[in-house]
């Protein structure tokens, strides 16, 4: 286990990215929100009438809107540092020929490839969570200081009725529904960054490209496209109740819209996708796409 442990350490690392990209992107949000401080205080004020008479209930979706345009923002931009991650972290290591010196070290080529595929699964995911956390408490910190200065109490209608723990539940839950159902597209770039030579990236699009004209073109079908289209968006209906969880609220006149959900928590919905035959055949493509890569790291030729 400390083995494992520290070969995610190495990819940290090697891949500083993982942390600065959050960082970058997280503050630059607070910083653009200092900016515009008047602004918001204007707003704010604007609207005082209609957030006094929001309910308790109501005034949590200030709360569970900061922290998930955090969330939002930041796995945006990390989704493709984990991309191009996956597609570089077997093939570099050959280009380089640092592989040598790794394979010379008492590190099975299984836990060196279970480690990239964990700092893909776990780490990134577990990053972002942290991330949006933290920042999203440093904006409220901030709103604390704007509510204030429109004359709205921080505790009333900030901290009071936030809803942390839910909050927090429903991202742990949103992370690890994006890692299961995502787990053959990582498997499949990991094994493309282990057998291809060069053109790593048009490796990992012509064969499906390939499959999909063929289908058309044989068939005149489009089945194989559906089901890349599902694994990568599919699974939101599947795993949230969506439109139907939550409480909405919505203030809007000619100079103030604002939209806010609540009850993020209410939103889970784990028995349809667990249950879902595409999650588990999903893991088992996946299971034989990571032992492939596997395969090839040991067997194959160290040279480009």
């Amino acid at each position: 286990m400390n083995g494992f442990l520290w070969l995610i350490r190495r990819e940290l690392w090697e891949h500083r990215a993982f942390i600065y990209v959050p960082l970058v992107v997280g503050a630059l949000m607070v910083v653009v929100s200092v900016l515009f401080s008047g602004e918001i205080i204007a707003a704010l004020e604007h609207a005082h009438g209609k957030i006094t008479a929001l309910a308790e209930e109501e005034r949590a979706a200030i709360f569970s809107a900061l922290i998930g345009q955090f969330a939002v923002a930041i796995a945006i931009f990390m989704t493709f540092v984990v991309l191009l991650y996956l597609l570089d972290c077997l093939h570099a290591e050959r280009v380089d020929r640092s592989i040598l010196f790794w394979k010379s070290l008492p590190v099975s080529d299984a836990k060196t490839v279970l480690s990239k595929l964990a700092m893909a699964m776990v780490v990134a995911p577990l990053i972002v969570l942290a991330s949006a956390l933290f920042f999203g408490i440093l904006e409220m910190i901030v709103l604390t200081i704007h509510f204030a200065a429109a004359g709205l109490g921080p505790w009333e209608y900030l901290w009071g009725p936030s809803r942390i723990f839910g909050t927090i539940a429903f991202l742990i839950y949103a992370v690890v529904v994006q890692a299961l159902w995502h787990f053959p597209l990582f498997a499949w770039l990991l094994l493309v960054s282990a057998f291809a030579k060069r053109a790593v990236f048009l490796w990992a699009i012509l064969p499906p490209v390939v499959v999909i004209w063929l289908e058309r073109v044989i068939f005149d079908t489009h089945w194989f496209a559906d089901q890349i289209g599902e694994r990568v968006v599919g699974v939101f209906p599947l795993a949230f109740e969506i439109g139907s969880g939550g409480h909405q609220i919505v203030i809007t006149d000619e100079e103030t819209d604002i939209e806010l959900t609540a009850r993020l928590s209410e939103l889970i919905n784990p028995g349809p996708f667990l249950s879902s035959p595409a999650l588990w055949i999903g893991l088992v493509i996946g299971a034989l796409l990571i032992a492939a890569a596997i395969w090839v790291r040991r067997y194959r030729d160290e040279s480009i």
